[in-house]
């Protein structure tokens, strides 16, 4: 059975080489079943698809696999309509119960990750003269000072989302320890959730890290009297950095329209990644326990194929 074409159209897209592996084994032992059971690809209908998925369901493994394996059969069939091999894909309305579909996102690329980043800005204009030092200050901080420091650790924090693809449970968790500036990296302590990694920083953030950490982080503290280890310092009286997530993404999506939350920062770079590093690498560096929670994320490369078909074919 020659999968070279779906092969070739997967490595033209640049997806990973278990990206590319994976799709095509699944299409493989699909195709290997339905001949073994004396069916046609060219005349399967919607039982064939459902018999196929239940014998996968019979072999006892997680829900997750079996929706794992219909996700890659529905593309490969969607792919056969493209081609002109089917008339319809009889399996469009096939549906896993109990199956966690993790979401699909509209995957940003690195350059529009970037631009994300960039655009961010730290300061915004202040036609205000400038503020006697700290130490010389009476009363408290006028409003534009403290959305001055609230951007300023914004941007750092924001650096850690798109470089490292951390999550926003994680940020609450990295303290002063876990950063070895001088070596380059930042250590992201397990939860229950997830991992502990050490993932190597750009080298502006470096700098970025070490004017936050001995100028914004300092400001921050005096101003609100708090004692803490925690890398990011939330300005309110609370502890909680969930506001500070809240006012960073409205302020990304305003700025950014194709933007829907931080939790699609992560799954780009997650899914940017895959099309880099092996899968064990890249489970690794997003602190995922298992390697089926990676392998979720291969679904944002695979959901794209149905629409670039006509750009790899255009003579369809």
């Amino acid at each position: 059975m020659d999968l070279t074409e779906y092969n070739q159209y997967l490595i033209a897209k640049g997806y990973s080489t278990d990206t590319t592996t994976g799709a095509v084994s699944i299409a493989l032992k699909f195709l290997e079943w339905t001949d073994k059971q004396g069916i046609e690809i060219t005349t399967i209908n919607y039982n064939d698809v459902t018999a196929y998925i239940k014998s996968n369901q019979q072999r006892n493994i997680k829900t997750r696999t079996v929706q794992y394996i219909a996700t890659n059969v529905n593309h490969y069939l969607n792919y056969l309509v493209e081609a002109g091999i089917l008339s319809h894909n009889p399996a469009l309305a096939l549906k896993i119960k109990n199956a966690k579909r993790k979401t699909v996102y509209n995957i940003l690329s690195p350059a529009e990750l970037e631009t994300i980043y960039k655009t961010y800005k730290a300061e915004l204009p202040d036609k205000r003269s400038s503020l006697p030092p700290l130490g010389e200050r009476k009363g408290g901080y006028p409003p534009q000072t403290l959305n001055k420091l609230a951007r300023k650790r914004n941007k750092t924090l924001l650096g850690l989302l798109i470089y490292q693809g951390i999550a926003t449970d994680d940020i609450k968790n990295i303290e002063l320890s876990h950063l070895e500036l001088r070596e380059g990296k930042i250590t992201i302590p397990e939860t229950r959730r997830s991992n502990e990694r050490t993932l190597k920083l750009e080298p502006f953030q470096i700098l970025d890290l070490f004017d936050y950490i001995n100028g914004t982080r300092k400001e921050i503290l005096t101003l609100t009297k708090k004692k803490s280890n925690t890398l990011f310092i939330s300005i309110g009286k609370s502890n909680r950095i969930q506001n500070v997530l809240q006012k960073l993404t409205e302020e990304i999506v305003e700025q950014n329209p194709g933007i829907e939350n931080l939790h699609q920062i992560r799954a780009s770079v997650i899914t940017n990644w895959l099309k880099i590093y092996n899968k064990r690498k890249v489970q690794y560096m997003a602190g995922h326990r298992y390697v089926s929670s990676t392998e979720a994320y291969e679904a944002n490369n695979i959901e794209a194929l149905q629409e670039d078909i006509q750009n790899f074919y255009p003579q369809l």
